[in-house]
């Protein structure tokens, strides 16, 4: 099989047990180069030391197969047999056998395909080979094309590997080179092309010298680098030879007998050879024996030429074996070579042109040969010009095309009958809107602006690329480009095939900033060169976190756009940072979005917006909150028919009744009531809070907020000053306590509440008319924070408006109050100050409900006392506990909640389970039945409970996952 043939293939054949590991995406897709390796059990003292992959030339081609070696050797450098060796690759790619065993030489040898045909030239594609516990990996230059022929290929030309056939529509040519193409230039039976990287590639005919390379090593058929050159910006090419702008000098090489090497000879040169004398060039152009260049002072230069016809442009018609200057123009800005007759722009727009002119091809109105430069008639204003073999062409700066000379093959494109000819500039019809214009022997092509490109003329080999052999003497359209952004046209004055380069293509990508979980996002891939879309690219596009597309791959539209959406799981954690991929051959581009969702779910009262889900309905199973978070919420507390919630961002959060300004938002009217009530069924941002707060607590209609420095915040009811600010006026925003300083835990109760201080004393403000402040006194209100040294040291602390209970630092329990029992000592006692309950020791947590307590043990069980009408105690009874009591079968528990009516606990299981008052599903037990022993809360199967929040007056409880 040829070897073009074998390097052909763009995907690996079907079968085969080929395999996948992605390990590298590199910077051919614009995104950091990862290794993930796969795992290989170590083998006990083994000896491998050494591991290597290599692929021939260190390259990976973007398409075609490669052979990758891996070899193992011992500390030694002996070759080791029979060890197991797994390769992967990059993302895109396949291997014929991953894994494999190596042979007695220590090797394992299998193919890879990098799967990625329009790869940028230039980048990097990593093989990772795991063996015996080892790894290595290896980075290789991904060889690629971005270029495009079409047309005959009598000498290899094209450069796909093998003399004669062609392509009648355009064909990516071989992926061989290391760096993009940025421009190409053809002889009669030769091709050249610039790399970005500053060297020259030639392919074709190599005879009179003219690849200026040897072709033992890389055959004509195929580029390969001329040697000896670096750093040139510029090529262009001569019927049999080439030539290359270095550093403003000309290097040539080639064919000489008319001295167009311009080295003073009319020796062949088989290697680039620099024209002596020659300096300060800007640009360089050929004809068929020619060589032209623009000086820095824009003049114009030429050499060579059987000069029978002036083509130099020095008024003589002898050869010129070393550059001169072509007489009369200045000011010149492009210079283009035909046959025997070249033409030259200047600064105003004006086109200039001499030599044979016997086909109208100078574009004076005659068919006179003209040896100096003579104006062009009837054209102003023109952007840029070509010429082919024996036509011109220019492009005006409104886009329209003129063209001139002959018309053997109809390549001026006027639509007039074969063989006519034009001495003048004739516009070529119904082509509008060109950018570029190249030319062959007898054919032209146009770049217009938006990314189309029609050709016309000749058409015997399909040259133009339209799928036919039919010369078309009108513009046509190109076919084969769909998806390709085309940067350059090139043919020559003695080319039959025409090359097109690719600008290598940028995919970028657009996600909404933020996607609430469950709901649609826009997400927005683009394919661009520089602001142009380019339509027709196939995109595979993927996302992260278990997210869903609207659609796994499509392709671009004629904006250069494809548009599809990304789903976030609905049980995404809020403010996680999501990521969508998009990935074309030529690119890959990620964008993140932040995921808008709630790790909370709520069971119980549901009316007035007051579950967070926005409906007005009780729930009696755990059902999600409204996914509206920007973080993960940490705590929540729920007052009478509303509820707040901390996130991880240190923002807070409110939702349902606005009674007496709860909600901590002063753009909500206050509520009066029903049904006269005001609110929000949604959460929203309580403002005027510092971004710093730690925790929350509440009572009936008032919320606290700690901050990390230990400064608390009031908001809501304030009948009995437990806002703490020395008042009773109620307060829709958040106001700091004054005289409240160094909080470490704030602990909100009816109608007063409590701060734990970092020294673990209390401060207590509010309604104590029961003594529930544990001052010893009966105040009915404190307006301000005092403090309460009899209740010591303490962890936690809370209650009603009647009885407090708090859990000092050494485990043990002490409460004051006036309610029959929950003092917890066996009778029915009150007390102003506080009191150590019985029996308690080692207690690991207090929940306070409205008239009674539970602990938490250290044995994991739970303990209560109090009021229990409705089996709030949840021992299996309703008559009033006066000691504390075990909560029926429950154990293993790890946190404990208290709320009006009942109780919660979390057992180390994940299970959540509770008892007490029902009536509003408060339990999410799926029934409305009080429960006097745990019943287990449904809905939260498959999620991972982490806290159960509810508060004094809560009808229902917020589960955090």
């Amino acid at each position: 099989m040829p070897a073009w043939q074998a390097l052909a293939p763009t995907r690996p054949p079907p079968g085969g047990g080929l395999s996948r590991r992605t390990v590298v995406v590199g910077a051919a897709w614009a995104v950091p180069a990862i290794s993930l390796l796969s795992a290989s059990p170590a083998l006990a003292q083994s000896e491998v030391t050494r591991l290597a992959v290599t692929t021939p030339q260190s390259t990976v081609p973007a398409a075609g197969p490669v052979e990758v070696t891996v070899t193992v050797r011992s500390e030694a450098g002996a070759a080791l047999a029979g060890q197991p060796v797994s390769l992967s690759g990059p993302g895109w790619g396949s291997f014929e056998n991953a894994d494999g065993t190596t042979d007695g030489a220590g090797q394992y040898t299998t193919k890879f395909w990098l799967g990625t045909p329009w790869a940028k030239p230039g980048t990097t594609a990593t093989i990772t080979a795991v063996s015996s516990g080892l790894n290595t990996s290896t980075t290789f230059t991904v060889v690629g094309s971005n270029v495009l022929a079409s047309g005959p290929n009598n000498w290899g030309h094209i450069g796909n590997g093998a003399p004669g056939g062609g392509w009648t529509t355009p064909a990516q040519t071989l992926p061989v080179f290391p760096s993009p193409v940025v421009q190409v230039a053809s002889g009669d039976a030769h091709t050249v092309a610039l790399l970005a990287d500053g060297t020259v590639w030639t392919a074709g005919n190599p005879d009179f010298g003219r690849l200026g390379r040897d072709t033992s090593v890389i055959p004509y058929t195929q580029f390969g680098p001329v040697p000896g050159l670096s750093g040139v910006t510029q090529i262009a090419a001569q019927w049999n030879g080439c030539y290359a702008l270095v550093g403003g000098k000309v290097m040539a090489w080639g064919w000489n007998i008319w001295g167009q090497i311009g080295d003073g000879t009319t020796t062949d040169r088989d290697r680039p050879t620099e024209i002596p004398g020659l300096a300060n060039v800007t640009f360089l152009a050929a004809g068929r024996v020619n060589g032209l260049v623009i000086l820095a002072d824009k003049t114009l230069w030429s050499w060579g030429a059987s000069n029978a016809s002036g083509q130099v442009g020095n008024g003589s018609t002898t050869n010129q074996l070393s550059p001169v200057a072509v007489t009369g123009l200045s000011d010149i800005v492009q210079v283009v070579g035909g046959n025997d007759t070249h033409s030259a722009l200047d600064s105003s727009g004006a086109v200039w042109s001499w030599g044979a002119n016997d086909l109208g091809q100078v574009g004076d109105g005659t068919t006179s040969t003209r040896t100096q430069p003579v104006q062009v008639t009837s054209l102003s204003g023109v952007a840029s010009i070509a010429r082919g073999g024996d036509a011109g062409y220019a492009i005006r700066s409104d886009g329209a095309v003129f063209a001139w000379g002959s018309n053997a093959r109809g390549q001026l494109g006027i639509g007039s009958a074969t063989g006519a000819q034009a001495t003048t500039p004739a516009e070529v019809p119904a082509l509008s809107g060109a950018t570029t214009i190249a030319a062959g022997a007898s054919n032209a092509y146009a770049l217009r602006s938006d990314g189309s490109i029609v050709a016309w003329g000749s058409n015997a080999d399909g040259e133009l690329g339209d799928g036919t052999t039919a010369d078309r003497d009108t513009p046509v359209a190109v076919a084969g480009l769909t998806g390709r952004s085309i940067a350059a046209i090139s043919s020559g004055a003695r080319m039959n095939a025409v090359f097109f380069v690719t600008t290598p293509a940028t995919v970028s990508l657009d996600v909404d900033a933020q996607v609430s979980a469950g709901t649609a996002g826009t997400v927005t891939a683009t394919v661009s060169t520089g602001s142009a879309g380019v339509e027709g690219v196939t995109l595979t596009l993927s996302a992260t976190r278990n997210a869903t597309l609207g659609a796994g791959s499509g392709t671009t539209d004629g904006s250069g756009s494809f548009r599809t959406t990304v789903t976030p799981d609905v049980w995404t954690r809020p403010g996680v940072i999501s990521a969508v991929s998009a990935s074309s051959d030529e690119g890959t581009a990620t964008d993140t979005y932040q995921v808008i969702g709630a790790n909370l779910l709520h069971a119980g009262y549901g009316l007035y917006g007051a579950g967070g889900d926005g409906a007005e309905s009780d729930h009696t199973a755990a059902t999600q909150s409204s996914r509206v978070f920007p973080s993960p919420v940490v705590q929540v507390y729920t007052g009478y028919i509303f509820a707040v919630a901390l996130l991880a961002d240190g923002s807070v959060w409110s939702v349902g009744r606005n009674d007496n300004g709860a909600l901590g938002d002063p753009s909500i009217p206050v509520s009066a009531g029903w049904p006269g009530w005001t609110g929000r069924k949604t959460w929203g941002r309580v403002p005027g809070l510092p971004s710093n707060v730690v925790q929350i607590s509440g009572g009936r209609a008032s919320v606290y907020a700690l901050t990390a420095d230990g400064d608390v915040y009031a908001w809501g009811w304030n009948a009995d000053g437990q806002l703490g600010d020395g008042t009773m006026t109620d307060r829709s925003s958040a106001q700091r306590i004054p005289n409240l300083s160094g909080a470490k835990k704030i602990c909100g109760a009816y109608r007063s509440a409590f701060a734990i201080l970092s020294t673990d004393a209390v401060s207590a403000w509010g309604a104590n008319s029961s003594g529930n402040l544990g001052d010893g006194l009966r105040t009915r209100s404190v307006l301000s924070p005092i403090s309460v040294p009899a209740w010591g040291s303490v962890t936690d602390i809370g209650g009603d408006n009647q009885q407090t209970a708090a859990l000092r630092t050494d485990g043990t329990v002490w409460t004051c109050g006036a309610t029959s029992g929950t003092l917890g000592n066996g009778d029915s006692s009150g007390s102003t100050t506080p009191l150590a309950v019985s029996g308690l020791s080692g207690v690991r947590a207090l929940a306070a409900g409205f008239g009674f307590f539970h602990v938490l043990r250290s044995d994991k069980t739970v303990a209560g006392w109090g009021i229990n009408d409705a089996g709030q105690i949840g021992n299996g009874g309703t008559s009033t506990v006066l000691s504390p009591t075990s909560v029926s079968a429950l154990t293993g528990v790890t946190k404990i909640t208290g709320r009006w009516g009942g109780g919660y606990a979390l057992l180390d299981n994940g299970e959540v389970w509770g008892w007490g008052k029902n009536d509003a599903g408060q339990l999410g037990d799926g029934t409305t039945i009080n429960r006097t022993t745990p019943a287990q809360m449904t809905g939260l199967t498959g999620r991972t409970v982490v806290g159960i929040d509810a508060g004094i007056s809560a009808e229902g409880a917020f589960i955090r996952v």
